[in-house]
């Protein structure tokens, strides 16, 4: 081969060689750019999947999902048009705007806008549910605000809907100043992308519904707490082991705790006294049979009666049994209603009495007067005066006792006044002090050197009601023994009281008794009528006190009479 052909040749291979390294090259570029562009896309998609992770509603998260993919995919302006449901129209909500635009006026113009399903490119991507793309948008008359964005310089245009569901949400749609040709990766990308948009609402849809259902919960829990805490009546719910599942504001103020602190414990740990005491016997007995049972019972120890319910709660399933316990504070219910009878029966009884007294007072009168006569003019006899003298003491009982009828049986005046208790005390034991000395009883007064508030009282009257429980202690007294009295001051039921305790070391009450020695004509003593404790009952009511009898554990009766010290 000659010199000029072998470098004719070389030439040749040069220039192939040259073309094939520039082939290479092209493609290499090519190959370089649409992976640099599918990292910027896929970029795109990382940051609208962490904008929408920090943000709670799609309006805080859409200023920066335009900006996101305005910027990484070269479109100048980007909006977002919502569903108004009411009119349902589709209405411009946000945008962004590259710097070269006219934002405040293109903002204001397209706000005047509102599209139908169908209308305008908003509506058209609202209808057709899928992504659009349009090369020129110059050329596309029949989308309304087409000049608006024409007059900006604007041409390409895409846009894709929001979907939840089978319903469209709103469109976002983006726009360049350059013409671009369909690309439909990017047009799948913003479809996926406006399916995590819809997503991201429903998942913000459902924590609202979530966050609403327990705001509904939460409310009618607390509606239900707080009728629960409104009932009066103490209310407990319990399983069947007495764990304690839930209690109401009596409860918890009987119990002086907290809810959080009661609130699994057992009723056997806090049952310290009553009404616990009496709930844990039942819920015991309920553990066993099931059946529904009531009770009356009464604490002396703090003056209070309950009446209690438990009932037993079967549902479906072992777990879901509960036991019920209302206990109701009937203290003054009682009360009202043992005032009201003893009423009756003291007016009824108090208008027999006088009755009866009357018609005996004037032959007693008659009898009296016979007997002095027959005592002036048989004075001397010896043989009449063991008859003078029965006779004598019967006529004065039986005028004693017409006295005490008279007294019991005639309405009762009071003059209340502010007066020391301890001083009528004092005046009581001296006029009992005579008595004392013959039946051979020491008077011990533990009060003395106390002081105390005082009360609002008839003097008198309490006098009266001090001299006749003395009397009786005394009476009941063995010789050589004690009969105590002491004050104290105690607060029940928010009330401040006087506590007055008279104990004797006698034989006590017979426990039969107990219930009827406030009765009229009701005594165990020879020589009695009746009427001391009757009378010392009504007039301590008249103060709105209480007396109380009892027999004391160390032996003897003890009566306790408590009067109220007034506020003001």
């Amino acid at each position: 081969m000659s010199p000029k052909k072998k470098t004719l040749k070389t030439q040749e291979l040069t220039s192939n060689h040259a073309q094939e390294l520039f082939l290479i090259n092209k493609k290499l570029c090519t190959e370089i750019a649409e992976r640099k562009q599918a990292e910027l896309r896929l970029f795109t998609q990382y940051s609208i999947a962490r904008i929408l992770g920090n943000s709670t509603s799609l309006f805080q998260a859409t200023p920066a999902i335009l900006e996101a993919i305005c910027k990484n995919l070269e479109w100048i302006l980007g909006e977002l048009w919502y569903v108004e449901r009411t009119s349902n129209l589709l209405r411009y909500i946000a945008g962004w705007y590259s710097s070269e635009l006219n934002a405040e006026e293109l903002e204001t113009t397209t706000r005047q806008y509102a599209f139908p399903i169908g209308a305008g490119l908003p509506g058209y991507i609202w209808e057709k549910k899928k992504p659009i793309w349009v090369s020129d948008i110059s050329k596309k008359k029949h989308f309304s605000h087409s000049t608006v964005v024409s007059e900006q310089g604007l041409q390409a245009a895409v846009g894709f809907p929001i979907l939840l569901g089978e319903g469209v949400l709103g469109v976002m749609l983006f726009f360049s100043p350059n013409v671009k040709p369909l690309d439909r990766n990017l047009l799948h990308m913003m479809a996926t992308i406006g399916g995590h948009i819809g997503q991201f609402i429903e998942r913000k849809q459902a924590e609202e519904n979530q966050a609403q259902l327990q705001a509904s919960i939460q409310k009618s829990a607390l509606e239900w707490q707080e009728t629960f805490d409104i009932i009066d009546s103490l209310v407990l719910i319990l399983g069947v082991d007495g764990e304690i599942k839930k209690l109401n504001w009596a409860a918890r103020q009987l119990c002086g705790k907290s809810y959080k602190k009661l609130i699994g414990q057992s009723i056997f740990n806090i049952a310290l006294g009553q009404p616990w005491q009496r709930i844990a016997e039942l819920v015991r007995k309920l553990s066993e049979h099931h059946t529904q049972t009531s009770h009356l019972i009464q604490d002396i120890s703090q003056d209070k009666s309950w009446s209690i319910s438990a009932f037993f709660l079967n549902q479906s399933e072992l777990e879901d049994q509960r036991i019920i316990v209302v206990a109701r504070d009937i203290t003054k219910v009682i009360e009202l209603e043992e005032a009201l009878r003893r009423n009756e029966t003291m007016a009824a009884m108090g208008t027999l009495i006088a009755g009866v007294a009357h018609e005996v007072r004037n032959p007693l009168f008659s009898m009296t007067a016979t007997m002095d006569a027959f005592e002036k003019e048989f004075n001397e006899r010896q043989e009449y005066k063991d008859y003078f003298r029965v006779l004598r003491n019967s006529l004065n009982r039986l005028t004693n006792l017409m006295k005490e009828l008279l007294e019991y049986g005639k309405p009762a005046n009071y003059e209340f006044a502010n007066n020391s208790l301890s001083e009528i005390l004092t005046q009581s034991i001296l006029s009992c002090q005579s008595l004392a000395e013959e039946l051979k009883v020491e008077i011990k007064d533990s009060f003395i050197g106390k002081i105390f508030p005082p009360v609002f009282c008839d003097r008198m009257r309490l006098l009266q009601v001090f001299q006749n429980i003395l009397e009786n202690a005394i009476q009941h007294s063995p010789a050589y023994k004690t009969v105590s009295i002491d004050v104290n001051l105690v607060i029940t039921n928010n009330q401040n009281w006087l506590e007055c305790l008279i104990k004797d070391l006698g034989p006590g009450f017979l426990e039969n008794d107990i219930a009827k020695v406030f009765d009229p004509f009701f005594t165990r003593r020879l020589g009695g009528i009746g009427l001391g404790l009757s009378i010392v009952e009504r007039i301590v009511e008249k103060h709105r006190g209480k007396v109380t009898i009892l027999n004391h554990k160390e032996g003897g009766a003890m009566v306790i009479v408590r009067l109220p010290i007034p506020q003001n």
